[in-house]
């Protein structure tokens, strides 16, 4: 599953639970939850709204105005750490919150600890952030994939320290490394929670597709010329598994077969999905071996690692890559040689059954017989 975040007309952290609500999750009942650990009271409303006939939900929360909070990302994280929340969900929360300190704390020439939230630390936005992880986990943690630029307005408003401009320097601060387009809109389109739940979910802006299961639409505050103040999240799934790999490439020309060889062995084991050497021609006449590295993103730095600590490279390159495999599972079958590991395959609706190899290697050293002997009555079984 993949949620593509589509911010037609801005995000914020209400315009994302509103999408949330839209596509069917029970805000409600994790509205409930929260506020078990939020200090004071407060209420939501869920409603229909539209924006030019676009139809969708509209949340709000209310709660009764505080005056002088000073809650710090300390204080936030010491607040989740209370919860009975997911470690994933914990973390989504934090994350969310750290990306809010770090830009105030950069923009206010401050460090992090020292950093007051206002407006991210007032009720109703922790109670917008704490819920839409809570959501997100509903949703199984969908990868994300960002649909379009991100649309930026522009103009003044107030803030609590005076006068700021728009987008606010929080905004900015956040979304550095994410793809934006300013728009003739003279307002805030995107608010810091809404930048900072985007770059929390480290969207792909990487061509998506799939077929849509669910979309929903969550409705803003404003009412904008020409665009209507909307985000959408559309999930999509993939017809076969789809995933994302790192390749990792280097060259080298000052190492023997010998020891190329045992470095494979040594990527391979320590998680590499695979590891294809190639010879090459380096620089100055010089032949060598170009490694090709595919690794699982949860393997990627330890696999790195291995490359500057036990090869000779100097560096190296890093590219994400899709990988589309076709659904499989692993299965055991007893056969004439005893129990034997299947991978089982399904392509174009038919399933095939294919014997893994090193238990046909392991069967024909045991037997002492061929493997193309070993492999042919195996194969006999996955058809039968």
């Amino acid at each position: 599953m993949k949620a593509g975040i589509d911010p037609i007309g801005g995000a914020s952290g209400d315009m994302f639970l509103s999408a949330l609500a839209d596509i069917g999750i029970d805000l409600g009942a994790i509205f409930r939850r929260v506020a078990k650990y939020i200090p004071g009271e407060f209420k939501w409303e869920i409603d229909t709204a539209e924006k030019y006939k676009l139809y969708g939900k509209k949340v709000k929360i209310i709660a009764p105005p505080e005056r002088g909070h000073k809650r710090t990302f300390k204080i936030i994280s010491e607040m989740v750490d209370t919860t009975d929340f997911s470690s994933q969900v914990k973390s989504l929360i934090k994350e969310v919150f750290y990306y809010i300190a770090e830009a105030e704390a950069k923009i206010h020439n401050r460090d992090i600890d020292s950093v007051h939230f206002h407006e991210t630390g007032a009720v109703d936005s922790i109670v917008d952030i704490f819920s839409f992880a809570l959501a997100w986990e509903e949703l199984g943690f969908p990868e994300s994939v960002l649909l379009r630029d991100i649309p930026l307005g522009k103009g003044y408003g107030i803030a609590q320290h005076g006068p700021i401009p728009y987008p606010a320097p929080a905004t900015i601060e956040i979304l550095k490394g994410v793809r934006v387009e300013w728009i003739d809109i003279e307002n805030e389109t995107v608010t810091p929670t809404g930048a900072a739940i985007i770059k929390a979910l480290k969207p792909f802006t990487i061509p998506a597709s799939g077929v849509i299961v669910k979309s929903g639409i969550g409705i803003g505050d404003h009412d904008f010329k020409n665009v209507p103040n909307i985000l959408r999240i559309v999930l999509l799934e993939e017809e076969g598994e789809r995933d994302l790999i790192w390749v990792v490439e280097t060259n080298i020309d000052d190492m023997t077969p010998q020891q190329v060889s045992e470095l494979q062995e040594r990527l391979i084991n320590d998680g590499a999905l695979d590891v294809y050497i190639y010879p090459a021609m380096m620089k100055k006449g010089r032949s060598g071996f170009k490694f090709e590295i595919l690794i699982s993103p949860e393997q990627k730095e330890k696999v790195v690692k291995d490359l500057f600590t036990f090869s000779t490279t100097i560096g190296v390159r890093e590219r994400i890559v899709w990988r589309k495999l076709l659904p499989r599972r692993y299965l055991e079958l007893d056969t004439r040689y005893g129990k034997v590991r299947y991978k089982e395959i399904e392509k174009n609706g038919k399933k095939f059954l294919i014997p893994e190899f090193d238990d046909v290697k392991r069967i024909a050293k045991e037997k002492n017989i061929s493997s193309f002997e070993v492999y042919n009555e195996l194969m006999k079984v996955g058809s039968s």
